[in-house]
């Protein structure tokens, strides 16, 4: 095995000053490909390219969902502990700040980064109430800054010094970045990317418009006899351009007029497929794809799809971006005010829509864990739901509601007594949550034959002797065929999945309950 050298593994081996062909001095230059192509080096083009309206309409899909998304402070902590005090009052101290701050605007000028490479922020501080308060967040103008062409740091480019710049000092500036790499830490800019196809869709429009002023109307020719004079001639000229203008004219017997059009020609469509095709590049660029924007005449149901799903991932990468540099901020405010504490966390709240969806499937798994001995903890309902601790209060086991099936006459009146008695001793518990079990597993069957309509009418009971006499879901397929051969097995096996695992899990729950209150 070679030897390392203590020395020089401490050194820095590849640097600028060590590399031939980047002997820079002052600010690294900018190395974006179409900028520097340009005479001014860019200036103010890439905002004006944004005057595009298909580029602006991209932009917007892209940005939509994630500008729409909302979020929370959440105190800093390691996991599976709870936040410290000093935690919870930095976190209510940069939420009281930032209420004061056009936030939305501030997010939509971070989620800009990946059009123009980055977006740098100064946090503008003040004191108060015992602290160093935020009391704005500005976004500036990348155009006011540069790189060190030795360590990649960023500068300000001063009035008085706008070669090299002035370094800037900690806490005062952040730079949301997309793409930035050591060659390159002015980051990759989506818009000089769709420079030369808005560039060409200019002219390639300016041409058609020409085209369509020539050629979009009537084309109007005349043919005269041999031997007609050069007046003659004028005459006739001067009628065709009276025909174009009036729709009415007087001919020379023996003329003929005929009309011609370039529609047909496929000159027309040529410039109509530049601006298509340019609009594709500038889609694939921003979007990621075509289909989110131009639906065309072609394309599948599975390729949108696709395409959607290439949208959501640029989408979920801008709110990364969004998170990583409001988190940033969060830990220089840290480390100003706080310094050792855990940094306050920034959470995305889930979409109303997909609440339904979660709280269905926690119910479901809470039914499987009982089977383990498991629930689903506090922590968990708190941050699943963006809950407060003042949210949940304990409810008391004398408190206990009676269940909804009180009146179905399924508990017997010695059990039915024990409600009225507080406290509850353990074992009048366990047996009243066996009951329970059982008469929602006598409801689910009264609603399984229900749901199987017309073809199971009138065979409630043997229905339902047949479900509770089964010991497995073989021998309850082995039953119905039985009772009902006519019947298609995989119809029914399709009805009945679903409903054979929660009857299983409730009565696995009743025994369980049972031997707990006979132990």
């Amino acid at each position: 095995m070679p030897k390392f050298d203590p020395i020089l593994i401490l050194q820095e081996i590849a640097t600028r000053d060590n590399a031939e062909w980047s002997q820079f001095f002052g600010l690294l230059p900018d190395p974006d490909p179409v900028l520097k192509k340009l005479v001014d080096g860019g200036g103010r083009i890439l905002e004006e390219l944004t005057a595009d309206g298909h580029l602006a309409s991209v932009i917007a899909t892209r940005h939509s969902a994630t500008l729409a998304k909302d979020y929370h402070w959440q105190p800093g902590r390691l996991e599976q502990k709870e936040p410290a005090p000093d935690a919870v009052k930095l976190v209510n101290w940069l939420a009281e700040d930032l209420e004061r701050i056009d936030m939305p605007g501030l997010v939509a000028q971070i989620i800009n980064a990946p059009l123009y490479g980055y977006t740098p922020i100064e946090l503008i501080w003040e004191r108060g109430d015992g602290r160093m308060r935020l009391k704005d967040l500005r976004a500036l103008p990348p155009g006011w800054f540069g790189f060190d062409s030795q360590t990649s740091e960023p500068r300000f480019l001063a009035k008085d010094n706008p070669w090299e710049g002035v370094p800037l000092p900690f806490a005062k500036f952040v730079l949301a970045r997309h793409g930035a790499t050591y060659d390159n830490p002015y980051g990759l800019r989506l818009l000089s990317r769709c420079f030369w196809p808005v560039t060409f869709k200019k002219g390639g429009v300016k041409f058609w418009i020409e085209f369509v002023e020539k050629f979009g109307g009537a084309f109007l020719t005349a043919t005269y006899a041999p031997g007609t004079s050069e007046e003659e001639q004028r005459k006739l000229l001067q009628a065709l351009i009276n025909m174009r203008q009036n729709a009415v004219a007087v001919m020379p017997d023996g003329a003929k007029v005929e009309i011609l059009s370039a529609g047909g020609s496929g000159a027309d469509k040529i410039h109509e497929t530049l601006k298509s095709a340019m609009d594709a590049e500038v889609s694939k660029v921003i979007g990621g794809q075509t289909l989110t924007s131009e639906v065309g005449d072609t394309g599948s149901y599975a390729a949108a799809k696709t395409h959607a799903g290439i949208l959501e991932l640029l989408q979920d990468a801008d709110a990364r971006l969004i998170k990583t540099t409001l988190e940033e901020i969060s830990w220089i405010y840290t480390e100003i005010n706080s310094p050792g504490t855990i940094s306050p966390l920034l959470e995305w709240r889930e979409e109303e829509d997909l609440q339904p969806k979660r709280t269905a499937r926690d119910k479901d798994l809470s039914q499987v864990l009982q089977q383990s001995g498991l629930k689903l903890s506090r922590a968990y309902l708190i941050k699943a739901y963006n809950l407060d601790e003042d949210d949940l209060e304990e409810v008391p086991a004398a408190n206990f509601a009676p269940p909804q099936f009180w009146d179905s006459g399924t508990i017997p009146a010695k059990t039915r007594s024990a409600f009225f008695r507080e406290p509850w001793n353990d074992n009048e518990i366990e047996n009243t949550r066996a009951i329970q079990g059982q008469a929602q597993l006598d409801e689910f069957c009264a609603a399984l034959v229900e749901r199987n309509g017309e073809a199971l009418a009138g065979n409630e009971d043997s229905l339902l002797a047949i479900v509770a006499g089964a010991k497995s879901y073989d021998e309850l397929m082995a039953g119905l065929l039985e009772a009902y051969p006519d019947l298609d097995s995989q119809k029914l096996a399709d009805s009945l999945e679903g409903g054979i695992l929660q009857a299983s899990l409730l009565g696995r729950m009743i025994a369980g309950g049972r031997g707990k209150a006979n132990g």
